[in-house]
């Protein structure tokens, strides 16, 4: 694809604007490959993009609908309905509010002190296409399945649900249950789903816990799929943190997949994305089993940002996450750490597939940190990218695949500059610059700020000073505050270390 000249004005109003996660960041990620060039042209010229910020809903609306990337935005319309309580049901319960909620409406849930909402007759039921529902905040408000069985959002419309500010914990769908499916531990819908501000992707007050769900398969014929979140048409992450779940085969004939998320398309615009949002600690277990933490195959469009995928685990392939896209569309991996995902037989820590049929869609990893993965088997411990990549400043080493050094292949041309990559990579074409090292040089996995964990840069580390800012990003992936370039030049990788600090705890 030719490079797009935006003036430096609006496109730093573009990257501040908090727009949409559908619309933010590279508009090319989440569009057909052949019609991207003519509406980032479009967008370099729409006044409505430079002051975001200023539109009211409608408007915001508007403007995603012109652009063909209306199906995450909520819909809403007329007055909030309040919850007035934390009982499971009657007068005042969330309950009450969605059964009373047409299309469009958003609930609020806002006002509630109270803590956890425990569901004890069921999950919440959705029958309409779109619903908002808003809570206090994702360490004020628990809404927790409260039997051995059910999920806590089960969403029939073919719309959107949007959460923001809660947790969502403890769903639990397994063969034979009271509530039927394999499908969603937690929240299942038959459209798409959204959690957090998409409008305000970094709030995290505003962001979404999912912990402790699990879809659980047990005969030859189903298979467990999202044991956290299950999505057909579209699934958005903003500032939320998807952990603990699973998605377990118990037979060994019987499938697992997206032990955290998983989105499996039913229409040709199925969009990905995850911004400030974390996907850690999440499992895919049985004989065939893909995808510890995010499965998002065969979609239209895959945007990953500023996001931490780690800890997640798989037995067949793909620990960290499944990506790909159809009809040979881009997918996108920016200011992102993929690091400690396992694989007891292949790839742990990413996979990503654009190739369908003779179209080759580009995979694009900029600025991302792929580390501290490890496989069992003999496959690429670190990447396995299926299509031809660019790979701009980006680490990918320090991965193992029994015990010894295998950290990237790609299948196709591989461009870019300013790399750190391990010994052990396959590439049809180095990218230039490329620093070939099985050493990184960083500091375990840790909070240094942002949503998501990060690999601070130990002071010997060659990839200090060694980058570029093609993603052309004002931070690195903590975001706001932690600035993008410091010193000569930015660092490689999604960690931008600060030649002025130290120590990690902050003392100079």
């Amino acid at each position: 694809m030719a490079t797009l000249s935006i003036p430096a004005t609006r496109r730093r109003a573009l990257r501040h604007c908090a727009l949409p996660a559908a619309l933010a960041g590279a508009f090319g990620a989440m569009i057909p490959a052949a019609s991207a060039q003519s509406l980032l042209q479009r967008l370099a010229t729409d006044p409505r993009a430079a002051d975001f910020a200023a539109l009211d809903f409608n408007q915001r609306l508007a403007f995603a609908r012109d652009y063909g990337l209306d199906r995450l935005l909520p819909h809403t319309q007329g007055a909030p309905i309040p919850v007035a309580n934390c009982n499971d049901a009657g007068a005042g319960s969330l309950r009450a509010a969605v059964a009373a909620a047409s299309s469009g409406d958003t609930i609020d849930a806002t006002q509630l002190s109270c803590g956890t909402i425990t569901l004890s007759t069921g999950s919440i039921a959705i029958s309409v296409d779109d619903l908002t529902i808003n809570g206090p905040g994702p360490d004020a408000l628990v809404v927790r399945n409260g039997a051995k069985y059910g999920r806590v959002f089960n969403h029939a419309g073919s719309g959107a649900l949007t959460l923001t500010g809660m947790h969502v914990y403890h769903g639990v769908v397994a063969s034979g249950a009271t509530e039927s499916g394999t499908k969603g531990g937690c929240i299942y819908s038959n459209g798409a789903v959204n959690l957090g501000n998409a409008f305000d992707p970094a709030n995290r007050a505003q962001g979404v816990i999912v912990s402790g769900c699990s879809a659980i398969a047990k005969q030859s014929d189903e298979k467990a799929v999202g044991g956290g979140v299950f999505a057909k048409t579209g699934l958005s992450l903003s500032s939320s943190v998807v952990s603990g779940c699973s998605a377990t085969a118990s037979d060994a004939a019987t499938q697992a997949y997206g032990g955290g998320v998983s989105l499996k398309s039913t229409v040709d615009n199925a969009p990905f994305a995850a911004k400030y949002s974390e996907v850690r600690g999440n499992s895919a277990s049985g004989t065939t089993s893909i995808s510890g933490g995010i499965d998002a195959g065969f979609i239209s469009s895959v945007l990953v940002q500023n996001t931490t995928i780690a800890g997640n685990s798989a037995r067949s392939r793909a620990g960290g996450a499944y990506l790909g896209t159809n009809s040979g569309n881009e997918v996108d991996i920016e200011n992102s750490t993929i690091s400690g995902n396992t694989s007891t037989n292949g790839e742990a820590g990413l996979i990503v597939n654009t190739i369908s049929t003779s179209l080759h869609g580009t995979i694009r990893l900029r600025s991302s940190t792929i580390t501290n993965n490890s496989s069992g088997g003999s496959s690429y411990a670190g990447a396995f990218l299926g299509g031809p990549t660019e790979l701009q400043s980006t680490i990918i080493s320090g991965n193992l695949a029994n015990g010894v050094p295998k950290d990237l292949r790609v299948m196709g041309t591989a461009t870019g500059a300013d790399n750190l990559v391990g010994t052990a990579t396959a590439l049809d074409a180095p990218p230039s610059g490329r620093i070939a090292s099985d050493d990184p040089g960083l500091a375990p996995l840790a909070n240094h700020g942002g949503v998501g964990r990060t690999h601070a840069l130990l002071p010997t580390s060659a990839a200090i000073d060694a980058g570029n800012n093609a993603l052309g990003a004002d931070f690195d992936q903590r975001g706001d505050g932690h600035p993008r370039v410091l010193g000569a030049r930015a660092d490689i990788g999604a960690f931008e270390g600060d030649p002025d600090v130290i120590f990690d705890n902050g003392f100079e």
